[in-house]
Parts: structure tokens; sequence; C-alpha cells
């Protein structure tokens, strides 16, 4: 049996500290596309929750508290998403088995596992979640929708295996979203 304590306690320091799984469980990898989704469903919420309080801090004119560690927020969304412990620490083991396994050939894997890691800090997660958000309005798509869309595109021979987007200079230029960061 794998010792998860030993491998995750060193690579996910603060997610598996705060997590302290049940002995006996045993993990395995996501498939790719669902491993996609959970991430995107996760990057949605904490982009939802860091706008809202952002919101609601700026009209009270509060200082700027944006404090929640990331990997405790993950556990927060497996424990509200699953409730039972033992279906908690479960999905917990698959999401750090598929992470570990996917990030080598995956950049949007590798960058949530920095993420979960700490590698990047909550400033780094802060803005790549908005430019995220300005990708998604000025290309008129939802990342999650898209991750939705490749589940069930998986076992179709037809599909197209190339789902990156790209956005070129032209594109960025014209976006309100950016030139409203330089005027600002």
């Amino acid at each position: 049996m794998i010792n998860y304590k030993e491998i995750y306690s060193k690579r996910y320091p603060r997610f598996y500290r705060s997590l302290n799984p049940l002995i006996g469980i045993r993990g395995k990898k996501l498939n790719l596309y669902n491993l996609k989704y959970i991430i995107e469903e996760i990057y949605s919420i904490r982009f939802i929750k860091d706008t809202c309080s952002l919101k609601s801090q700026l009209s009270r004119d509060k200082e700027i508290d944006m404090k929640d560690p990331f990997p405790i927020f993950v556990l927060d969304f497996l424990i509200k998403k699953y409730v039972k412990k033992s279906l908690i620490d479960k999905n917990a083991i698959d999401l750090l088995i598929s992470l570990d396994f996917y990030k080598e050939n995956n950049k949007d894997i590798e960058i949530f596992s920095k993420f979960m890691n700490e590698v990047y800090d909550l400033d780094d997660l802060i803005f790549y979640l908005f430019v995220r958000s300005c990708i998604e309005k000025e290309m008129k798509i939802m990342f999650i929708e898209k991750a939705k869309e490749e589940i069930k595109l998986q076992f179709n021979e037809n599909r197209e295996d190339d789902n990156d987007l790209y956005l070129n200079k032209k594109i960025c230029l014209k976006s309100k979203f950016i030139i409203n960061i330089y005027l600002d």
C-alpha cells in the first residue's frame, strides 16, 4: 500500500496537514477530463468568493483582507461537496494522485499544483483568476463549460484534439479590460 502521508505531506504540506485523512484510504488517478472539471469548479468558486469579499470590503471602506490559503479553500470545497469524512478523504487523495500524475504533461494542472503546494502565493492566484475572467469575457466562453464539454467529447472518435485557446495581440489590444487596467 502506498504511504500517502510520506509523499503528500511533503509535496502539499498545508493541504495534507489540514486533511488528516483516515487510515486505509486508497486513492486512484482520476480521468484527465474529470480532473480538469474539478479544477475549473474550484477556480470558479474561488473567483466568485474573492470577488464578493473584495466588493463587500470596498463598500465598507475596510482594508482588503484575502488571507484564505488556497489549499485550505480546496479542502473546504471538498468538505462542502462530499460531506462524509471518508468521501472527502478519498476524493482529496484522488486529487493529489491525479495532480502528480498529470502535472508533467499538462500546463493547467501544473499551475493548479503550484497553487496547491503554495509555490504561487495568493497574489498570484488573484491575478491568475482575474486574467482567466478577462479571457472568458473577451472570448465569450466559460472555462467550466469547456471542461464539461471535454468530458462529453472524450469518447467521441471524431473530436478534435486541439482544444487550446489562443489570444493574439490584436484581440488583447482591443480588450477594454486590458485598457482599463492600464488606465487605473
